[in-house]
């Protein structure tokens, strides 16, 4: 397996860390990744009234180490010092063993909103329906449900107004995202539940709020790698933990504390062709599950290591939308083996705690602006 620890890599020509990260790439490819690889026809695949095709710098962050396998993650940003910080925090947690994955099961939600006289007598009939509607709504779909996916459970939600009840669809989507499928299957069952007498339908529409898809990444970061001229390893990882606390108690700091943690897990999204706003919107959510808008990541030192961990829900896929239309992900995805929805998953969050990682480092040290203007100066000059 092929190191993604490669030092000087920022200092190699863009030709060099192609070749480095994704091998030899032949002239065609190189025209996708040097136009931007999207045409005018392929654009106008994707979004209507279009006049153009706008470009945005995709790069490559090296160090990866996830789950014992090397990871160069692809990254589309605007901002400087994005794809540095990644690659600093990689570079920092390869040291303590990398970032380690788990992952719930690939299931999207959809809501749905009936009409009923009685919402207790209806709520009464969907659970004695339940097995026999999961069963017809799978066989609507025989690809999805030969494949290991459909529709794993219905339920109904005890908060729902006068005359109305609320439910939520349960759909095994694999490596989609999902979104086509679960708001299929809801109006699917909306009409099966309209014939049975339980209710009219009001609405049905996927929740981006991802119940049951989430990933937690922990990384351990070595103290003895922590300090700065200023201070000791263990004097700078306490006060990441007091800056992660401050993320707790304060939500003004929390936001901030995520949107971090964001410049990494959007510019992965919007590398892989996935949907940067159900992405951010999940996040927020989950940020706010409690009532309280708090940060996505807890820090605290355990033994020699600072350790951090990062749970969100994660709106991606590998497969339909742009996924299947763009030539440039299309490139990433078969040159850098990212085959499924877990795996990108793995990779957006890993990469979402390297950039919380180093920005708390460096607020905690030497103070954010040092090395973020240095980079943005960089960038005046030319």
């Amino acid at each position: 397996m092929k190191s993604s620890r490669i030092k000087g890599f920022h200092g190699l020509s863009v030709s060099d860390r192609r070749e480095a990260a994704l091998g030899k790439i032949e002239t065609e490819d190189n025209s996708l990744l040097t136009d931007g690889g999207l045409s005018l026809s392929q654009a106008q695949l994707l979004v209507e009234n279009i006049i153009g095709v706008f470009g945005l710098p995709l790069a490559l962050a090296p160090n990866f180490l996830i789950d014992d396998q090397e990871w160069f993650i692809p990254m589309v940003t605007e901002e400087p010092s994005v794809v540095a910080a990644a690659s600093n925090g990689a570079r920092i947690a390869r040291e303590g063993g990398g970032f380690h994955v788990t992952s719930s099961d690939s299931v999207t939600t959809c809501r749905i909103l009936l009409q009923t006289p009685s919402p207790h007598k209806s709520r009464e009939q969907i659970r004695s329906m339940r097995s026999h509607l999961l069963t017809q709504l799978g066989e609507k779909d025989p690809l999805l449900l030969s494949l290991g996916g459909g529709p794993v459970d219905l339920q109904c939600d005890e908060f729902s107004r006068e005359q109305t009840l609320s439910l939520s669809l349960h759909v095994r989507c694999l490596d989609a995202m999902g979104a086509n499928i679960v708001n299929t299957m809801g109006e699917q069952l909306v009409t099966l539940l309209h014939e049975a007498g339980v209710g009219r339908g009001l609405g049905s529409i996927i929740t981006n709020g991802m119940p049951q898809r989430e990933t937690t990444v922990t990384a351990h970061f070595p103290l003895l790698l922590l300090g700065r001229s200023n201070m000791t390893g263990n004097e700078a990882a306490g006060r990441i933990c007091a800056l992660a606390q401050w993320a707790i108690d304060d939500p003004y700091r929390a936001v901030t504390h995520n949107k971090g943690i964001m410049n990494g897990v959007t510019a992965v999204t919007l590398a892989t062709g996935n949907d940067t706003r159900a992405q951010e919107a999940a996040a927020h959510f989950h940020a706010a599950r409690s009532g309280k808008y708090s940060p996505l990541s807890i820090w605290q030192i355990i033994g020699d290591d600072l350790v951090g961990t990062c749970k969100m829900p994660c709106a991606v896929g590998t497969v339909g939308g742009m996924t299947a239309l763009h030539p440039t992900v299309k490139l990433l995805f078969s040159r850098m083996g990212i085959k499924t929805a877990r795996t990108l998953e793995a990779l957006m969050v890993s990469t979402g705690l390297a950039n919380n990682f180093a920005a708390l480092w460096a607020i905690a040290t030497e103070g954010i602006q040092r090395g973020h203007m240095a980079l943005h100066a960089q960038r005046q000059k030319k």
